[in-house]
């Protein structure tokens, strides 16, 4: 079963992921199909919560740094599998990534 809004929400970080700069209401609404009015709610609670800004009044909406202090906290309370391999990403800070590589607990 999948619950449409937070896949919606979803969906919406990984676009901005790939997209990498602001989107206006009409191109989000239209790349993914929604209604405006659908899209101008869900951009509305993401503003309200903090969680998108406009950097620039009515040029569009991009993720705040307010997702960064909840993603850490998760981060840090992930157990780690005691005998697999894993990869994670390590975010140093907001707009920089890099991929660590973890073996047996030990990063690589």
């Amino acid at each position: 079963m999948t619950v449409r809004q937070v896949a919606n929400v979803l969906e919406l970080l990984e676009y901005f992921a790939e997209r990498g700069r602001p989107a206006t209401l009409a191109e989000i609404s239209k790349h993914f199909g929604w209604p405006r009015s659908s899209t101008f709610n869900l951009l509305g609670t993401l503003v309200n919560r903090g969680y998108l800004y406009e950097p620039r009044a009515h040029e569009g909406y991009y993720p705040s740094p307010s997702w960064w202090p909840p993603i850490q906290k998760i981060d840090r309370a992930a157990p780690l599998p005691a005998d697999s391999q894993s990869v994670c990403w390590v975010f140093p800070s907001p707009s920089k990534r890099m991929l660590m590589g973890v073996q047996n607990n030990q990063l690589s």
